[in-house]
């Protein structure tokens, strides 16, 4: 399997809408090419026009993406047959439709319980327009311009493209369309607000309004335009405006912070991705294929399964490249054990085994101590203090320049949460859920982790088509590969290890090893005291006993340095069994375990049909979404640094 397979960055999709009767000409197909070059060359991450291809704005756009090299994503809002016999250049929809490297093809009927607003073809339309809108990182909309004011009112016609940018723009106007639809179950809230996905249009005029040839077209045609909150933060919410972007070439420059931060993760992240083939972390990548039992399918939907499971490995695989830099990784074996194993390893030459900057700024704490404490009580040379200097002043550019310059903690912990969001949404969309993790995590977060919801729209469309292509539950595959690998991982078989056990045993272990060592220290405290005692007290006695008072007054500089040293070694455990957070790992680890064996037991009865599957799995892979957002936020809060 991993020598089929390898790593997938994550990819970045403009979606498009558009007129059907638009007037094509040079300036608009100018602007159009300009952003698309624009996003290509700067956003060096694999780029997707998404497209229904259907005439005039559509085509045309998928026209100048394939003469860019910019792969496509045909989305039909029905059945392929049935969709064709509404397209009017019906070569054009075929050569572009050939070419696509995803095609899906959304479900006509409504959510369970639910009914249309529209009659069904608008409503179609809409659903069609809502999914454009919802997973795309770009909107990109060839649309002649609002008429009184930046939002399209309620007179567009539904599933138009007034309408697609009114769904990007109004939450309300969202909820209602996506409520009745089976694609974004749970995705709305009331209480949400419109994440920063950037919404362009270029200013394209109408046949039937203009005429097929007319002799004038208004000025601005083929301006780029985009949409502004210019009340960001604001209490009374969004206010928008349509800014005139200068040159579509330079789309970038006219970005908001926000938007640009998401890019530039994902840009990151990807990067990093298309290196792990031919690192030191390609057998990790295998090993994370392998842990994932990646189900056979038939060839279309195993071909969309194996693009997700890439994305989630190579995730997984870079977040725990930094894992390793910045903690090591996780053992569960005493320090009896572990000291030997980790020689054999270093022996070996296996790179997991070597120094992470937690133990490095860990051991520096004693040894600092010591050097210092050796210059200044056991009046050892300036060579002792030079040497401390030297540590301490390494270990504060390490940090700058490695940990926090390069950010390490928070790319380990980014990337982990945006693997564990794949993996839900991969097993999602084998039980036959075209719903969105990223509409399901992280919404309280969204202004600081925004980007990984950001990221999480590309992995949300292939899941969707995997989901709908598949069409029934494969349960075995959910089963085997997610809820039973899940309970094992965090509860063990039949409550027998497992990393809930793991972090409490190694946090009674550190607990353990901190006593002893808080202990040995208050002992030689005490030695220290009672020898000063006996020494300031015992002037004229005379024996053995004196002899040996002032024996250990001689060396009382050498029991004092071990009263302070013994202390910062226990304060060394202290520290990493809290930056570990063992007991809140073992504790959440438990409830997760708890939760999925749970959920083992209720699939396994005999009256467990297809949407009970689903009601159950669904409300699985909310749990454990909350779960990593709450182990995310935790970590967040326990910054790795000098002197913790």
């Amino acid at each position: 399997m991993s020598n089929e397979l390898n790593p997938a960055p994550v990819p970045v999709v403009i979606g498009v809408t558009g007129h059907c009767d638009m007037i094509s000409c040079e300036e608009i197909e100018s602007s159009v090419r300009g952003l698309l070059c624009a996003m290509r060359q700067i956003q060096t991450t694999p780029l997707y026009v998404m497209t229904a291809l259907a005439d005039g704005a559509d085509q045309l756009v998928a026209k100048i993406a394939d003469d860019l090299g910019i792969d496509l994503i045909a989305v039909l809002p029905q059945r392929l047959e049935e969709y064709k016999a509404t397209v009017r250049d019906i070569s054009t929809f075929e050569k572009y439709w050939k070419k696509a490297k995803l095609h899906i093809e959304l479900p006509g009927e409504p959510a369970a319980g639910k009914s249309w607003q529209w009659p069904e073809k608008e409503a179609r339309l809409q659903q069609l327009g809502a999914f454009i809108a919802r997973h795309s990182h770009l909107l990109l909309a060839l649309w002649e311009g609002p008429d009184g004011g930046p939002m399209p009112d309620e007179s567009a016609k539904p599933g138009g493209t007034s309408d697609v940018i009114r769904l990007r723009m109004d939450v309300g106007h969202a909820m209602d369309v996506e409520d009745r639809s089976k694609l974004f179950d749970g995705s709305s809230s009331s209480l949400d607000i419109t994440r920063a996905i950037p919404l362009v249009y270029v200013c394209t005029p109408r046949v039937s309004k203009f005429g097929a040839n007319p002799s004038s077209l208004p000025d601005n045609t083929g301006y780029c335009y985009m949409l502004t909150d210019v009340a960001a933060g604001d209490i009374r919410g969004p206010t928008w405006r349509w800014d005139l972007v200068p040159d579509a070439t330079n789309i970038w420059a006219e970005f908001g912070k926000e938007v640009l931060t998401a890019f530039a993760y994902l840009r990151k992240m990807n990067e990093q991705i298309a290196t792990l083939r031919g690192s030191s972390d390609a057998a990790i990548f295998d090993a994370r294929l392998k842990n994932l039992r990646i189900p056979k399918l038939i060839p279309g939907p195993q071909k969309k399964l194996d693009f997700l499971t890439c994305m989630q490995a190579s995730a997984d695989t870079i977040s725990s490249s930094y894992q390793q830099k910045l903690i090591g990784q996780f053992s569960a074996l005493p320090f009896s054990v572990l000291w030997r194993r980790v020689l054999l390893e270093i022996w070996r030459k296996n790179r997991s085994c070597f120094p992470n900057a937690l133990n490095g700024f860990s051991i520096v704490l004693p040894l600092s101590v010591l050097l210092f404490e050796a210059h200044s009580k056991l009046g050892l040379g300036w060579g002792y203090l030079l040497l401390y200097l030297l540590i301490s002043a390494c270990t504060v550019g390490i940090y700058h320049l490695c940990v926090k310059d390069q950010r390490w903690q928070d790319q380990w912990q980014d990337y982990r949460a945006l693997a564990e969001a794949i993996r839900v949404q991969m097993f999602w969309a084998l039980s036959a859920l075209p719903i969105a993790a990223a509409d399901n995590y992280l919404r309280k977060q969204d202004g600081e982790l925004g980007w990984i919801r950001f990221a999480l729209q590309g992995p949300a469309i292939w899941a969707s088509s995997l989901a709908l292509e598949i069409g029934e539950p494969n349960r075995g595959a959910v089963m085997d590969g997610w809820i039973r690998g899940q309970a094992d991982y965090f509860v063990g078989t039949d409550g027998v290890g497992g990393k809930a056990l793991q972090n409490r045993e190694a946090a009674e272990r550190n607990d353990a090893w901190t006593f002893r060592l808080y202990i040995l220290g208050l002992i030689f405290a005490c030695v220290v005291l009672v020898v000063e005692f006996l020494h300031n007290n015992s002037h004229g006695a005379g024996g053995c006993f004196f002899k040996f008072i002032e024996m250990l007054h001689n060396i009382e500089s050498y029991l004092d340095v071990a009263a302070v040293f013994f202390p910062a070694v226990a304060a060394v455990f202290a520290i990493s069994t809290d930056l570990r957070a063992y007991e809140a790992h073992s504790h959440n680890y438990r409830q997760m375990g708890n939760l999925f064996r749970r959920a083992m037991s209720v699939l396994a009865l005999p009256d467990t049909d297809a949407a009970k599957f689903q009601d159950i799995i669904r409300e699985l892979g909310r749990e454990a979404l909350a779960e990593n957002a709450e182990w995310l936020m935790d970590h967040r809060d326990r910054r790795i640094k000098p002197n913790n």
